[in-house]
């Protein structure tokens, strides 16, 4: 039986039902979450998340050199990167400020 759509007053006039908001779905990470200790303090960061914003490979290995040459870089700047463009975002400046202090 066909039963039409929207919401009858009685007087001859429909208005049309509001469709109910489908719920977000979020991403989760599949990055796992590693803890080091720095200065007394535990930190919880992704494992490989600086890798995976600069878009290097697993075995690449950072220098001390190169990761305080990209510290130096101001927020929102463009820089090059073996070869690639990239832009300097707020996270990726945590991320090369965490990996430099690690190496210590």
């Amino acid at each position: 039986m066909y039963m039409p759509t929207g919401i009858d007053y009685g007087d001859g006039s429909k208005v049309k039902a509001t469709p109910r908001r489908r719920r977000k779905i979020t991403k989760k990470s599949t990055k796992k979450m590693v803890s080091a200790e720095l200065g007394g303090e535990t930190i919880k960061f992704k494992k490989g998340g600086l890798r995976q914003m600069l878009g290097v490979k697993k075995d690449y290995k950072f220098t001390k050199r190169k990761l305080a040459s990209m510290m130096k870089i101001g927020d929102g700047k463009d820089f090059m990167f073996m070869g690639k463009k990239r832009r300097m975002t707020k996270l990726l400046k945590k991320r090369v400020v965490l990996g430099h202090n690690l190496m210590k």
